[in-house]
């Protein structure tokens, strides 16, 4: 028979145990699903209902090969090798888009991010990534998850905005898929600890100076994805800026140490001759030279 000072214990026992189970899953070894709550905005319940996707299948763009006496089997034989890479590609890059007659509208924006998505820099680090174009305008520009990267009002966007955005949400892609598979544990944890003490509380002696927008400063995984858009769309200017501060020095070094290791991007400035400013709220709004850029892209910057 148990007495009541057992019952007790075994009680207190077990809330000290379920409390080490709740600060080791929530705390030291937080789930992709944690920590997508914080970067999904919430849609209206009938979004799902404004039209149906069209998805671009593999090599559906591909011309097929019509073998003819002009043609040569050199030609025939680089035609089929580039038809199959291209194949390769496709199959862990998916483009969608709602309403379906949509992809009309937008061609250019879906070869501007594909562009981006090709770059050798960037290429190696996707297993597979869905995108998704919607034509209808929310409160949001973007959002991801399920390794799915979405983009509302398209067309809406300028095409330099509308690269802003895509590399801001693609890096959220890039956190949560990427490197939280390292075998030493989620990288990412070691730009957070630059400035956060949790999700969304900065650490006390944070400065503004520490954060590269206001937006920044909203959680951690804001900061991270505002500091990678200004890395390789801005990337001289935020190097000047990390000169006032050993935080911002830090996180600057974080991209060349763990994700672009043959310097990409350094020294660069896509911001279209513009002086940009001490301070920003929101690193995608920073105007930017498309064209400059994509042709950077197509050389490997």
């Amino acid at each position: 028979m148990f007495s009541f000072r057992h019952i007790v214990s075994i009680f207190f026992l077990s809330l000290f145990l379920s409390g080490l189970f709740f600060v080791g899953e929530h705390v030291f070894f937080p789930t992709i699903e944690d920590e997508e709550i914080h970067l999904e905005p919430i849609l209206p319940e009938d979004f799902s209902q404004i039209g149906d996707p069209y998805t671009l299948l593999p090599g559906e763009d591909i011309p097929s090969i019509q073998k003819d006496s002009s043609v040569s089997s050199k030609e025939i034989l680089d035609t089929y090798l580039k038809s199959a890479q291209e194949k390769k590609r496709q199959e862990k890059i998916f483009f969608s888009y709602i309403p379906k007659l949509f992809s009309r509208e937008i061609e250019k924006y879906r070869n501007h991010s594909q562009d981006f998505l090709r770059n050798d820099s960037i290429e190696g680090k996707i297993q597979k990534i869905n995108i998704e174009f919607y034509k209808n305008i929310l409160g949001v520009r973007g959002k991801m998850k399920n390794k799915t990267v979405k983009i509302f009002g398209v067309s809406e966007l300028s095409e330099g905005e509308f690269l802003s955005v895509f590399i801001h949400e693609f890096w959220h892609y890039l956190d949560l898929y990427f490197f939280s598979q390292g075998s030493f544990g989620d990288t990412s944890t070691k730009f957070y600890e630059l400035s956060w003490k949790s999700t969304k509380i900065i650490k006390w002696w944070q400065k503004q100076v520490d954060f590269v927008s206001g937006y920044a400063m909203t959680n951690k995984y804001e900061d991270f994805s505002e500091s990678f858009t200004y890395y390789i769309l801005h990337n001289n200017d935020f190097a000047q800026k990390a000169e006032k501060s050993e935080v911002l020095r830090d996180k600057y070094a974080f991209f060349g140490k763990y994700l672009f290791f043959n310097g990409e991007f350094i020294g660069t400035d896509f911001s279209k001759g513009n002086v940009i400013r001490s301070y920003y709220w929101d690193i995608t709004k920073i105007e930017i030279d498309t064209e400059f850029f994509l042709q950077k892209l197509k050389n490997n910057i």
